[in-house]
């Protein structure tokens, strides 16, 4: 393939010049990213976050291998990172899972969730209103970060900033209902 080189290309600044580059990778990094998932929703939002990244960052950036390698990178690196996110969630509901089944029948868990479950939504509704209005459309509403990016207007950066703000606070909260 006949590429102009992109490395001078993406610090031109050019929307043009970005649109090729674009064209050019985005549907085999959604394949690579999909070989790795097995979801195309999850690859298609991986390889738009990164070139968003790459948009974002086109006038600090300095590529030192072609761009087609650092996009490749760049999309494996994004789809490792969400399959071990991924990971520590299910082991994380499967442990609750557990031990939730262990004790349907014990009032003392059932009072011990209840409280947990009051103290959460308390610390929930204490949360600054837009960090409040992420988590809750994050955690409960079950949204991907690209829609409530969408949904709020606000870019994924700062909806991954607000969400990290949230669970922040909300560890720091449950200190003494949770171990870890």
């Amino acid at each position: 393939m006949d590429a102009p080189d992109h490395e001078t290309v993406i610090h031109l600044n050019e929307s043009k010049s970005f649109e090729q580059v674009y064209l050019m990778y985005a549907k085999p990094l959604i394949r690579l990213s999909y070989s790795m998932l097995q979801d195309v929703q999850e690859s298609e939002e991986i390889v738009q976050t990164v070139f968003h990244s790459l948009w974002e960052r086109r006038d600090t950036l300095i590529v030192h291998s072609s761009i087609e390698a650092y996009l490749v990178r760049a999309v494996k690196l994004k789809a490792m990172q969400y399959l071990r996110d991924k990971s520590n969630e299910q082991k994380h509901i499967a442990l609750f899972s557990q031990q939730l089944a262990r004790g349907q029948n014990d009032t003392e868990q059932r009072i011990e969730y209840k409280l947990l479950t009051d103290r959460l939504e308390t610390l929930t509704a204490g949360l600054p209103g837009q960090c409040q209005q992420v988590f809750t459309l994050s955690r409960k509403k079950g949204m991907t970060n690209s829609e409530i990016s969408s949904l709020l207007n606000i870019t994924e950066k700062a909806v991954e900033n607000q969400i990290t703000r949230a669970l922040r606070y909300l560890r720091k909260g449950l200190v003494g209902y949770i171990n870890s």
